[in-house]
């Protein structure tokens, strides 16, 4: 039977697999999730290939597209203060374009714009303690 504690440790040795075969072609892996019931377990896997100056696909995207949104180029990759890291752009969800990625659960959200520029602008004025 399969249950949530086997699909961990699936997933780990399979990401161990894949990632020992991408480095071999110069490619980085990542686990897209998937769907399982108490008979069988589907993931999808993604490889990336780099851009020429070892960017990411959603490293360029960002790059090429943060602009439209007023959106600034450093902070891709940059933590929210709810503990979100800001990990895409998609044009294709224009009310929704920002991805993050929660480090906790591995779970991805959407977000608007403007809620972006408010956090990082807030960030700005605000005194930090280092």
């Amino acid at each position: 039977m399969i249950d949530r504690i086997l699909i961990n440790k699936l997933s780990d040795e399979l990401l161990k697999a894949a990632q020992e075969i991408a480095g071999k072609y110069g490619v980085t892996v990542d686990l897209k999730g998937g769907r399982f019931s108490p008979s069988e377990f589907t993931t999808k896997i993604q490889f990336n290939v780099k851009g020429e100056n070892g960017e990411t696909n959603a490293e360029i995207e960002w790059n090429r597209y943060h602009v439209i949104y007023n959106l600034q180029k450093e902070w891709f990759g940059q933590m929210c203060n709810n503990g979100k890291k800001i990990v895409g752009l998609s044009r294709n969800r224009p009310k929704y374009p920002v991805e993050l990625l929660c480090k906790k659960t591995g779970k991805k959200y959407k977000t608007t714009a403007e809620s972006i520029i408010r956090e990082f602008s807030n960030k700005k004025t605000s005194s930090f303690i280092y």
